[in-house]
């Protein structure tokens, strides 16, 4: 995402411009302030960073070390770093597919408006 709008501003910045026009400075404000928090979460929930919170929580008090551990969770999950896919996605066969847009062509058939009747 950053590199999307970084890009946008380099490569097109009268478009910038104009998103920051019709949408507003406060929302672009409020924007940036959750995208500042989702990068700081991804940086937390990097590996090393966890390693870094784990060991951190090892050497505290119980009460902050249940703290520390929660906090860096949090972070994960705040992330989106907790998904984990358990398989890949199944490929869709040719004959699959073929059924698939024969139901589509289908359902646009039954869902098109009846032709006017001609006198």
């Amino acid at each position: 995402l950053a590199l999307t709008i970084g890009g946008l501003m380099l490569t097109s910045p009268v478009t910038a411009v104009e998103i920051v026009l019709r949408l507003g400075p406060l929302a672009i404000a409020d924007w940036s302030l959750h995208f500042a928090a989702m990068c700081a979460f991804t940086i937390v929930a990097a590996p090393a960073s966890q390693a870094a919170i784990a060991a951190a929580a090892d050497k505290a008090p119980p009460a902050r070390a249940f703290a520390l551990r929660r906090w860096a969770e949090a972070c994960k999950y705040g992330s989106g770093l907790d998904f984990e896919q358990e398989q890949p996605p199944t490929l869709l066969t040719a004959s699959m597919r073929e059924e698939a847009q024969a139901a589509a062509a289908r359902m646009r058939e039954a869902r098109a408006p009846a032709s006017p009747v001609q006198v």
